[in-house]
């Protein structure tokens, strides 16, 4: 365990990604250094709180954001992933890259005008994009580090915003991922009117047509 926490802050402070999110490694080391305190532990991840010196030789929680360690794949294939999660109360310190890809899909709206996007949703869907909540509460989501991946799906699924934040701890530093969700209805949407009178409905007339 004590190597997978060191690995993970190595990664934090390792450049290119320590120099891009400077501001972020500045913020979350201010005052001095941090102590990690395991939070809850599974056969396949560890979760840890991070904690900051305060007077007097305290710890403080650093509140809004885990450490989350997480084992991928399986036999010699398995690695490790290191991420930080964080909640909303980190979100401005990343306003100027949310902003460029609300920007960018704005743009990408208006010079791509799509009168059936079911296609190109369905290409996101069997790669990207997933469904996922639970029963009652199913919704479209998605995970990138690629803002153009998430200005591009915008247009498509229409994000109404991102939900959630993670630091994704690379071999090249940190790394911004943004967590988007849509309702489940966006893709039924353009699944029906599709099938009323655009790709869909095309594609199963050629088909009906093929066959007789």
């Amino acid at each position: 365990m004590e190597g997978m926490v060191a690995e993970a802050l190595r990664r934090l402070f390792l450049r290119p990604g320590r120099d891009h999110y400077s501001r972020f490694v500045e913020e979350l080391t201010k005052g001095g250094g941090l102590a990690l305190e395991l939070e809850r532990e599974t056969e396949t991840s560890l979760v840890f709180r991070l904690l900051k010196p305060e007077g007097g030789g305290r710890l403080a929680e650093l509140e809004g954001v885990k450490l989350r360690i997480v084992k991928v794949g399986e036999g010699e294939g398995a690695g490790i992933a290191y991420a930080l999660e964080l909640d909303a109360r980190w979100r401005e310190l990343f306003n100027q890259e949310l902003g460029i890809v609300w920007k960018a899909a704005e743009e990408l709206k208006e010079r791509w005008p799509v009168e059936d996007p079911f296609p190109y949703m369905s290409g996101w869907n069997a790669s990207d994009v997933s469904i996922g909540g639970g029963r009652g509460a199913r919704v479209l989501q998605m995970v990138s580090s690629y803002f153009w991946q998430v200005a591009e799906t915008k247009v498509l699924f229409d994000w109404p915003d991102v939900v959630g934040l993670r630091i994704n701890l690379t071999l090249e530093g940190p790394r911004l991922q943004l967590l988007v969700h849509a309702p489940l209805d966006n893709l039924d949407g353009a699944v029906r009117r599709s099938a009323e009178g655009g790709w869909l409905r095309s594609w199963a007339s050629r088909r009906g047509a093929g066959m007789s």
